[in-house]
């Protein structure tokens, strides 16, 4: 299982760990409004605007918002710049997740809830996700500039 201790997923390259810019434990509900004002500050500082910064506010919403629900209450939010992209990374101490591989194309419209991952991997322009019995660590990349048409 990924750490909890240090961020997973650092600059494709590098053999070392960023440092965070943004380290935040979160709790409970309440905690996630200054949350995302944390993320929107810190992305900016960053250097994200516009639709990519909020793109990460959106995108560290709904990956805290899973770990409250899904995760135990509670987690934990890093956020660090690394090759000309931004990252956001929660983990929890909650039971896992299933298997997000392959990641969700169209969304669960069935159900009110499940909707959050399929956001985040629409949003994100790249999402890493390490699951098991002892919790989950979720980290998204979006690019300082908007990735070239397909």
């Amino acid at each position: 299982m990924a750490t909890r201790d240090a961020p997973r997923v650092a600059d494709p390259g590098s053999h070392t760990d960023p440092v965070p810019a943004l380290d935040l434990p979160f709790a409970g509900r309440a905690s996630l409004a200054g949350m995302r004002c944390a993320v929107a500050r810190h992305g900016a500082g960053l250097g994200l605007s516009g639709e990519r910064l909020d793109a990460m506010v959106v995108i560290a919403h709904e990956l805290a918002a899973n770990a409250v629900v899904h995760g135990g209450g509670r987690g934990r939010l890093r956020l660090w710049s690394a090759g000309g992209a931004v990252y956001c990374q929660i983990s929890d101490e909650g039971p896992g997740m299933p298997s997000a591989d392959p990641p969700v194309t169209t969304p669960p419209v069935a159900f009110e809830r499940g909707r959050g991952i399929f956001f985040v991997h629409q949003l994100a322009d790249s999402v890493d996700i390490a699951s098991d019995p002892t919790g989950t660590v979720v980290t998204a990349c979006v690019g300082l500039s908007p990735r070239p048409a397909s």
